[in-house]
């Protein structure tokens, strides 16, 4: 039995009283797990109302060799109490969410990588009144941790001040980083973003 931090994905419903969490854990790299009785408060939480990119801890037998794990105990690490309520925020979580499940699918372990998404997550959710440009700064910093900043695409808030603008720069950061990542195109929360950060 392991106990191990991990940052939700995706989840998706498997029966009428399972439901599949695919996990990027702070120890094992990307991971699925069952959990049963979705809707009892046996677990710990309300799976139904898990939110996108919530740190959780979750106990369960890890094994390499099956590509599911069953989850025996599953509780929130840091539950966010703003993010939800706040219009801005849900819409940089959403997309944030979108591009780690793009980039962390069957990703090995990578401790750095968990440590860096769980700090921004958290300066997410603790952060008063977030700037427009956080979702920018995510990605730059992102694209560092990974090992493949761009040396020619340069981003500064004084030249990038209206949503306009983010936008055009965030498309021109993504479509570098795609030349790195496979797979890391059509990202369908950015108008979205880009509307609710124009407000």
């Amino acid at each position: 039995m392991h106990t191990v931090k991990g940052i939700l994905l995706k989840k998706t419903k498997f029966s009428e009283t399972g439901i599949v969490l695919n996990v990027f854990t702070e120890k094992y790299g990307y991971r699925s797990f069952m959990v049963k009785s979705a809707n009892s408060k046996k677990n710990g939480i309300h799976l139904s109302g898990l939110a996108p990119l919530s740190i959780l801890e979750i106990t369960a037998h890890i094994s390499e060799k099956d590509k599911l794990q069953f989850i025996q105990q599953l509780t929130l690490n840091f539950p966010y109490h703003h993010i939800l309520f706040d219009l801005k925020k849900t819409s940089i979580l959403m997309f944030l969410n979108e591009v780690l499940l793009k980039l962390l699918i069957h990703k090995a372990e990578d401790e750095v990588l968990f440590r860096f998404i769980e700090s921004q997550l958290k300066q997410l959710e603790n952060t008063l009144e977030i700037a427009p440009d956080f979702h920018i700064e995510f990605i730059i910093a992102l694209s560092k941790t990974l090992g493949f900043k761009s040396e020619e695409l340069h981003y500064c808030s004084a030249n990038h001040k209206n949503a306009s603008a983010r936008t055009e720069f965030l498309n021109r950061y993504l479509q570098y980083m795609a030349e790195h990542i496979d797979g890391f195109t059509d990202f369908k929360t950015i108008p979205v973003l880009e509307e609710v950060l124009r407000k």
